[in-house]
């Protein structure tokens, strides 16, 4: 038997969004069973996040769109740390994160959930309008209207 415990990692830029947006998700697969990680910049709600037995790492991670030098030191720091806990999961939340985690390990799974419920979006709204079409496509069973008007 696999006494392997899922190892997940969030991996967000604020503190706040782990406090007010995704602790309910991380208290959630931590009751299932999973080690639950988070990566994130230093801030003043992390400390209730360790009070939930939640392993925390601080990164710094910056929020703006272009800041190269940040960035290359996150992304060494994350690469680090995802090669020495080895996660079976990856969740970002952010683009940037997202790419930033997708280059660091491929053998992770890594979602970044933005870009996955746009896809879920657009998938469900494919699948409305193929039910649409259907529904107004006349079936080969059924007989044709040939009445004319004058």
């Amino acid at each position: 038997m696999d006494n392997h415990k899922n190892k997940i990692c969030f991996v967000v830029a604020a503190d706040i969004t782990l406090k007010f947006l995704l602790l309910s998700e991380l208290k959630f697969f931590k009751n299932k069973g999973y080690s639950v990680f988070v990566v994130c910049s230093p801030g003043k709600w992390l400390e209730i996040i360790k009070k939930e037995g939640i392993e925390v790492k601080e990164i710094t991670i910056k929020r703006k769109i272009f800041t190269p030098i940040s960035d290359v030191v996150s992304l060494c720091q994350l690469f680090f740390y995802f090669k020495k806990e080895k996660f079976d999961i990856v969740l970002t939340f952010t683009p940037k994160l997202g790419l930033k985690g997708a280059s660091i390990n491929q053998d992770i799974k890594i979602m970044s959930l933005p870009k996955s419920l746009k896809q879920e979006q657009k998938e469900a709204k494919e699948a409305e309008l193929k039910l649409r079409a259907e529904s107004l496509a006349p079936k080969a069973d059924e007989p044709q209207d040939t009445k004319e008007t004058k």
